[in-house]
């Protein structure tokens, strides 16, 4: 059996419309009667609060199910984690490295000249793009990959006056700069890892609740050894959960309990998400057969 594969059917401007929850659902509902509202079971969102409301206007009305992307709830994971004061410091030094270095012709150059001597290969410096999820890790990894090259730069005689002392200080900085670095990327690239992975065209629903079982040790197991403060630490805890409890649904638990390499066994799913997959299935039997259960 192939897998299906997505089909963009539709794009459309909104014009002068206010991207207000209500009209977002009667566009939603309108694509949804052109393509046939008996052929769609479900809906997708960002997390946006207007779209998250828009969904449920739609899901009711039209008795379909609803969750939000999972990717992008993780995307904003990792700006709940950067929103912390101590990682926005050294964020701000990580780009400050970049930005200079870059900005610099010669400083550029020499780098470039540096790098062919140690690595036999050139690669850039990366910048955080808002646009891009998770591409804070980009930069971090572009830094670390380069840690030498960048120790030999800063004391190059030919760029003494093209660098700050900020930036020669950090690039030297052995004990604090590159723990930190170090460790703020050990807590992001497993999210950037299930940002990737979860938004392919190829993964399963059944694998969204196993990927934040999976996500929740690592972080519990990473973040005291992040650069922060204890609040800020139990800050990103509260957020992880959150953002798990928000965007996990009956749907993926109940494609967690279908599945047969989960089957929603007490590994990967707690009592409580193994009850709400069974409801689903219920509130599933009742959308498709138009029924009402009572239970006594």
């Amino acid at each position: 059996m192939t897998t299906p594969q997505p089909v963009l059917y539709k794009t459309f401007t909104t014009g002068a419309e206010r991207h207000t929850a209500e009209c977002i659902a009667q566009e939603l509902k309108k694509c949804i009667e052109e393509i046939g509202s008996n052929k769609v079971i479900g809906i997708v969102t960002d997390n946006a609060a207007a779209m998250i409301k828009a969904r449920k206007i739609v899901a009711e009305e039209l008795k379909i199910i609803e969750y939000g992307c999972i990717s992008h709830c993780l995307n904003l994971l990792v700006g709940d984690i950067m929103k912390c004061n101590s990682l926005k410091d050294l964020e701000g030094h990580c780009k400050q490295i970049v930005k200079e270095i870059s900005g610099s012709h010669i400083a550029l150059a020499t780098f470039n000249k540096i790098q062919l001597e140690k690595k036999g290969e050139t690669t850039s410096l990366k910048l955080p793009v808002s646009t891009r999820w998770g591409s804070i890790l980009n930069c971090l990894d572009s830094l670390i990959s380069n840690k030498y090259p960048l120790k030999q730069l800063v004391i190059t005689e030919e760029v003494a006056d093209k660098l700050s002392a900020n930036v020669k200080k950090n690039c030297l900085d052995d004990d604090i700069f590159w723990v930190k670095v170090e460790k703020l990327a050990n807590i992001l690239r497993p999210i950037v890892s299930y940002i990737h992975k979860l938004e392919a065209d190829n993964i399963n629903l059944s694998e969204v609740s196993e990927a934040f079982r999976k996500l929740e040790t690592a972080i519990n197991q990473e973040v005291s050894s992040l650069p922060i403060l204890k609040k800020e630490e139990e800050a990103v805890l509260t957020c992880f959960t959150q953002r798990k409890s928000k965007i996990l649904c009956g749907a993926h638990f109940a494609a967690n309990i279908l599945d047969p390499r989960y089957m929603g066994q007490a590994d990967y799913l707690t009592t409580e998400e193994h009850a709400k997959g069974l409801l689903f299935f219920v509130v599933i039997f009742q959308i498709l057969y138009s029924v009402h259960l009572v239970f006594f």
